[in-house]
């Protein structure tokens, strides 16, 4: 396991039921935030290995987890050096002390709005507008900027075209529908019209998140009638501000120049793994929603699905190296069970080769005899590829299942102990 990038994402997951003990409203990644939730964290390694969990509750904020985790590697790991890489919504003065205080390094995501350092940036950026990676330092900030950061400090803006595109055409799209709700609008009238006019549009406005897009006003029209006007007035700074944010996104680390700015964002990106994770922790093994109640159960739920995970994760490893030639859209077993040649080997994949098995009972007489029987069992045929990857885990005899065995670690056979080769031991 490569513990030299420490990867660290949270999610949430939901409560059907109420009162759990440590359930609360927060800000849901799932959508539901009329529900309780909790909120996990998930600590990985550079190569996708789940390394811990954490679960607080439900309404923690990202940046308050950090202290805790990064404790808990030092502490109860004894994680000397790594780097440390995390989201956008950790990023504070405090947490980044926290990460440097246990000599960790670190590689963190900056918010793109609402921060005096990246509206600084971007006027830099802009200068080159396709230009994928740039990167700025200590060097490059205003003076009043270079008060609050250190003269290691290095800023990577990195821009995705194709993100750009969508993004762009996305809230085009949006503002289009917006006018065309507006022309369905009555946007004179009495005040009590008006007012219902108002809540359509904020409405819409709130759903689309482009409340700062456009400045919905109520005013009086002249000094008789209680005639009312909903004045709706276009943010254009507000949409050029945004145009210029589309597909990009920001970094901040005090890493060493031996680190380049390309490996920098590619270990950003290595979250990805952490987010696939979550995915497959909520699509495949149904973390969600919670039924129990009690802390001790919501806790035992989670780590049951994290364990589960593990698993996952560590059979996959052992199929990338069974399989080595899983990407190979020219060979059989890429053909029988790949939906795409793009589409990874997974667990979920195999699972659907090793249904395809099935285990037979004969009833054979022994003589003339009716009630003297005898019964043994076969299975269906199974296929190579299936056999290579039993082998490989060390399963025996797959054909006879009457002798069906895994095979023992010399080493430990004194100990009694089953190692499956996957660097999980189960005492027997």
């Amino acid at each position: 396991m490569d513990n030299s990038l420490i990867l660290y994402d949270i999610t949430s997951t939901y409560f059907e039921g109420e009162q759990a003990e440590i359930g609360h409203k927060g800000f849901s990644r799932d959508k539901r935030g009329d529900l309780d939730q909790i909120v996990i964290g998930l600590v990985m390694s550079r190569d996708g290995i789940p390394i811990t969990h954490h679960v607080f509750e439900g309404n923690r904020l990202d940046k308050t987890t950090v202290k805790e985790v990064v404790y808990d590697l030092k502490k109860r790991f004894g994680i000397e050096k790594a780097i440390f890489v995390g989201d956008r919504g950790m990023i504070t003065f405090d947490n980044i002390e926290s990460i440097k205080d246990y000599q960790y390094d670190y590689i963190l995501g900056l918010q793109k709005r609402n921060r005096k350092v990246i509206n600084h940036l971007l006027k830099e950026v802009i200068k080159k507008p396709e230009e994928p990676i740039q990167e700025f330092g200590y060097a490059d900030l205003s003076a009043l900027l270079q008060k609050s950061y250190p003269d290691e400090v290095r800023f990577i803006a990195c821009y995705n075209k194709d993100v750009a595109c969508a993004t762009r055409n996305t809230r085009n799209r949006n503002i289009s529908c917006f006018q065309e709700l507006m022309g369905k609008t009555t946007l004179i009238g009495d005040l009590k019209t008006i007012k219902k006019s108002n809540d359509r549009l904020k409405s819409f406005l709130n759903k689309k998140h482009m409340t700062k897009f456009y400045k919905l006003n109520i005013e009086k029209e002249g000094q008789g009638d209680e005639v009312y006007i909903l004045k709706v007035e276009e943010m254009k700074d507000a949409i050029e501000k945004e145009e210029n944010l589309d597909g990009r996104y920001f970094i901040q680390t005090e890493v060493s120049e031996e680190m380049d700015k390309e490996e920098i964002e590619w270990s950003y990106k290595c979250l990805q793994k952490v987010e696939q994770a979550f995915r497959f922790v909520k699509h495949e093994l149904y973390i969600r929603p919670v039924y129990v109640r009690k802390e001790t159960r919501i806790r035992g739920h989670v780590m049951v699905s994290y364990f589960a995970l593990l698993t996952e994760v560590l059979i996959e490893k052992k199929l990338k190296e069974v399989f080595t030639d899983a990407y190979d859209r020219d060979k059989k077993w890429v053909k029988k069970i790949r939906r795409t040649g793009d589409e990874p080997l997974t667990m979920m994949i195999l699972a659907e080769e090793l249904d395809s098995v099935r285990l037979i009972p004969l009833e054979l007489k022994t003589n003339d005899k009716e009630e003297e029987q005898k019964v043994i069992y076969i299975s269906t045929k199974i296929e190579n590829n299936v056999k290579k990857l039993l082998s490989a885990l060390g399963v025996k005899n797959a054909m006879n299942p009457e002798r069906l065995s895994f095979r023992r670690n010399k080493d430990l056979a004194d100990k009694e102990q089953l190692v499956l080769d996957l660097g999980v031991e189960k005492v027997i």
